[in-house]
């Protein structure tokens, strides 16, 4: 089961931008769709969805350079807004949106994949029955880094604080819980991103410091 859910937190579902983008440069439509119970086929109420967009710079550099999220409805469908790319990344190859659904107790089905339900923009999720641990592993493995987005990647904080408390609730030994702080830390990075190239790490580090210290969110 484990095996199966790292193959399916490595999927990449892509949306390419032959497909998705107007006759007008840079413009990209709204996404929309709806989360879906694999077993039972219905909808997934206030699961998160992360919209990511990438493109290839040079021959193989992989740049995320924009994130947008948010959450289903009660019938299970997201929107996420449309958005014109005025970022510096301008001129990628291979520009695609890769969508990530998420909620707690849950995981990825490969129905999505087998079906190729992507297209139309369902995606399914499926009960989660490994172990903590096994939980713990899976959230560390879900691929939603963005890190050339900016000021953009303050729309990851709501993903970053439900991993963040999914995994303090389970954690029990010392290295368990040294993945917690790791996502908590995620969460405080993205809530204070910016476009400022010239920040320097220290600085950061001591803004993140700062949020932590300020947001109860965030307490362990």
């Amino acid at each position: 089961m484990m095996r199966r859910a790292l193959l399916l937190a490595s999927i990449l579902f892509f949306v390419f931008a032959s497909g998705c983008v107007s006759s007008e440069e840079g413009y990209w439509p709204k996404q929309e769709g709806r989360v879906l119970d694999a077993t039972t086929g219905k909808p997934i109420v206030d699961a998160l969805v992360v919209a990511r967009w990438k493109g290839v710079s040079g021959y193989t550099n992989t740049v995320c350079y924009h994130v947008e999220s948010t959450m289903t409805d009660k019938q299970g469908r997201y929107e996420v807004p449309a958005w014109r790319n005025d970022t510096r990344f301008q001129n990628l190859q291979k520009e695609h949106v890769e969508i990530t659904p998420f909620k707690a107790g849950y995981e990825e089905s490969d129905r999505t994949y087998k079906e190729h339900s992507y297209k139309q923009g369902i995606y399914y999720l499926m009960n989660f029955e490994g172990t903590k641990a096994e939980r713990l592993d899976y959230l560390l493995r879900i691929p939603v880094a963005c890190s050339s987005a900016g000021y953009s990647e303050r729309n990851m904080f709501d993903f970053y604080l439900a991993r963040y408390k999914e995994a303090r609730n389970i954690a029990v030994t010392d290295k368990e819980k040294e993945i917690v702080t790791r996502f908590k830390e995620s969460a405080a990075s993205s809530a204070i991103s910016t476009d400022d190239l010239n920040l320097s790490a220290r600085e950061e580090e001591k803004r993140i410091q700062e949020f932590l210290r300020a947001n109860p969110l965030l307490v362990d």
